[in-house]
């Protein structure tokens, strides 16, 4: 009975970051296993389960989970389940058929009669006096706020969570597939048919009377009849889904094994949220409305104040699947992306690189340096030694398409209306058969690997050890356009509006006149000891913005090479091999995998006004203020430094992202349009080197 002496005792727990912080991230880690979460706001919540003795626990919250307090327990069974009809009236289930009440928020717990000595899994309250409770073999009902509770038969099963949708109609769901409906407030009980037969049932609700959610397995079924018909929404890739809960008629989430998932339309579509590592497994999830969650595993407590949606500004590993391969290629289909490695074969992932599966099993040749698209469906994969292989079904099939190739070795394609090309080991070839049939282009291509291809207009353009050739039409023969190009080999070309980029062993060049002339283009990128630039292995566009894949990392530039600024923050390793843009986000791989950053994450573009180097760091008062929908903050620079100038809300919360980049000493102003930020207070907050600088404006709309 040693949980009767923790009534006082704070728990010791070791608090991650008392600051409000954006996303999902760790206020606590409690030393208990936690197999329960709920919360009734944004600050009183609870928490249930046990230790490795076999002992119960329950603790409590006043401050959103950064502080947690033991509270007295009249018996030692774990805990399974909590729920709280208001901020006094609570219940717990767990092992031994124990069930408490407390109607003081947990100060005392009062033991009610279940009748029975099995463990119970869940406990639903539909209303303040009608509940039911759920475990192995037994249903219970109590219409008296749980105050009694008397059994209903059930055929033998573990069950393992239970939900009505109203008062007569409700369903259990459990182990092995079991599903069981009752149409009469619980009385009894009929089997029917799991939504996805075979697999085990860890979560049912009912978000709004004809919705209805189920996870089994690793999939959530979701059913807008009442429950009559379900269909799957949803697959977690084999990752075994444990929780769901709903702040309402459309937002919800759903937790398993590595797993975060949202709904916001009522469990139509979910999509995955970034999980802070290394909290893989989570047991249980709870949120009291649309901006706040809890969720559970092992000793960890996870917690978003923002409906876990802000964007991660870091490089997150989206490598699952992948097993560590050799990253040197990357292409895009529309929503599928597709992994080229070395000796390890391609990938494909269908959800944003969150999960990989091998594509290669007729590829004979598993080291994948290029990829193309051609007429949206029919997707090329080049290899080192195995020439070119077609797929029209994503990667489940190839076919070698080599007739006329007289080099398997592939290291970059292009394409040109229906004309596509391929760079090899002895030049470049090209089709205009969708592949059925290659022929030579290598007039005037000194030595002929063509590491690198790239069309802009009527132009082709190569990259090789030589530097960069230019074919004005497609049998046309190659000229060298090397004026200005002081480094070589070429690796990587890109172009962006009227420009052409080349990444060198030593730096990028620009041309504005298809290649006549080069300038280097590298400030930000040089080492400042030994005056030398990365090797450029990759390069990518996304409207105004360049970036560039290299030995130090990934480099961005908003303003066509002028200057660069490094984006590596969450990188394990700089070299990077690959770059490609998809839908939100960009991709890099590396010899670790790949790993995903947001677009919406990249710093705009901002206006430097002056390049006298103030005497002090200073962050002005922006202009004007108050202000709708846009204003000006304009800040001095002492030195170079690693600025960040972020906007936070009255209580802390991150709103915005202004400025995240390494900036040279001078003065500079950045706009920011807040149309779709409310009316408020809000404060700005400048971090450059030491220097820290907080002001306030205020937006009236």
């Amino acid at each position: 009975m040693k949980n009767l002496y923790l009534a006082s005792m704070v728990v010791i727990l070791i608090p991650i970051n008392a600051i409000a912080q954006t996303g999902w991230y760790s206020p606590s880690i409690i030393t208990d296993e936690l197999n329960t979460v709920f919360f009734v706001d944004s600050l009183n919540g609870w928490v249930g389960g046990g230790f490795s003795d076999g002992s119960g626990s329950i603790k409590k919250t006043s401050d959103g989970g950064v502080s947690w307090v033991a509270q007295t327990m009249p018996v030692t069974s774990s805990i399974h389940r909590i729920e709280f009809l208001s901020q006094n009236i609570g219940f717990a289930v767990g092992q031994t058929g124990c069930i408490l009440k407390t109607t003081n928020g947990g100060v005392t717990w009062i033991q009610k009669s279940s009748g029975t000595q099995v463990y119970l899994e869940s406990i639903f309250f539909l209303d303040s006096q009608y509940g039911w409770a759920c475990g192995l073999d037994t249903i219970l009902v109590t219409t008296n706020q749980g105050e009694t509770w008397s059994a209903r038969s059930v055929p033998a099963t573990a069950l393992w969570d239970i939900c009505f949708r109203t008062s007569q109609e409700g369903w259990a769901v459990g182990l092995y597939g079991d599903c069981f409906k009752s149409t009469n407030g619980g009385d009894s009980w009929t089997s029917v048919s799991a939504p996805i037969s075979g697999m085990s049932l860890f979560g049912v609700c009912f978000p709004a009377l004809s919705r209805g959610v189920v996870i089994e397995g690793d999939q959530i079924t979701l059913s807008t009849d009442a429950g009559n018909s379900w269909n799957s929404v949803y697959s977690g890739g084999g990752s075994q889904l444990n929780s769901v809960s709903f702040a309402d008629a459309l937002n919800g989430w759903v937790v398993g094994s590595g797993k975060i998932v949202k709904t916001t339309n009522g469990g139509s579509t979910w999509h995955e949220q970034t999980m802070p590592t290394p909290y893989g497994y989570l047991t249980a999830v709870h949120s009291p409305d649309n901006q706040h969650a809890w969720a559970i595993g092992g000793g960890i407590v996870l917690k978003t104040t923002d409906g876990g949606e802000t964007v991660n500004n870091d490089w997150i590993y989206a490598g699952s699947g992948l097993n560590n391969s050799y990253i040197i290629s990357l292409g895009v289909s529309g929503t599928n992306l597709f992994a080229g490695t070395l000796a390890w074969g391609a990938f494909l992932s269908t959800d944003n690189g969150s999960s990989w599966t091998p594509i290669d099993s007729s590829l004979t040749n598993i080291d994948v340096y290029a990829w193309i698209v051609s007429r949206e469906t029919n997707l090329f994969a080049g290899t080192s030694g195995g020439g070119i292989f077609l797929s029209i079904n994503k990667g489940n099939s190839w076919t070698a398409v080599n007739s006329g190739l007289t080099s398997l070795g592939i290291r970059s394609f292009a394409a040109s209306d229906s004309n596509i090309f391929a760079g090899t080991y002895d030049g470049v070839f090209v089709s205009s058969d969708n592949g059925a049939n290659w022929r030579i282009v290598n007039s005037g291509l000194m030595n002929a690997t063509a590491w690198s291809l790239a069309v802009k207009g009527t132009y082709l353009f190569a990259g090789n050890y030589e530097g960069v050739f230019v074919s004005r039409k497609i049998d046309a023969s190659w000229t060298v356009i090397d004026s200005g190009l002081t480094n070589i080999p070429v690796q990587s070309l890109a172009v962006s509006g009227t420009n052409l980029f080349a990444g060198t062993n030593n730096g990028v060049f620009l041309s504005k006149n298809n290649g006549v002339s080069w300038n280097a283009v590298n400030s930000g990128m040089t080492n400042p000891y030994s005056g030398t630039n990365p090797s450029i292995w990759s390069l990518a566009v996304n409207g105004a913005n360049l970036y560039a894949g290299t030995s130090l990392g990934v480099f961005l530039s908003t303003d066509n090479g002028t200057s660069w600024n490094a984006i590596n923050s969450g990188l394990p390793i700089t070299d990077i091999y690959a770059l490609v843009v998809s839908g939100n986000d960009l991709f890099a791989g590396n010899s670790y995998g790949v790993w995903r950053r947001p677009l919406s994450a990249t710093p705009t573009y901002v206006e430097k006004i002056s390049s006298t180097i103030p005497l002090t760091s200073v962050l002005n008062q922006n202009y004007p203020n108050p202000f709708n929908p846009s204003t000006a903050i304009t800040f001095s620079l002492r030195a170079k430094s690693f600025v960040s100038l972020k906007i936070y809300d009255l209580i802390g919360r991150e709103v915005a992202i202004i400025v995240s980049e390494e900036l040279a000493a001078g003065v500079y102003t950045r706009k920011w349009n807040a149309s779709n930020i409310p009316s408020g207070i809000y404060f700005y907050r400048l971090q450059a080197g030491s220097f820290t600088e907080t002001r306030k404006l205020v937006l009236l709309k």
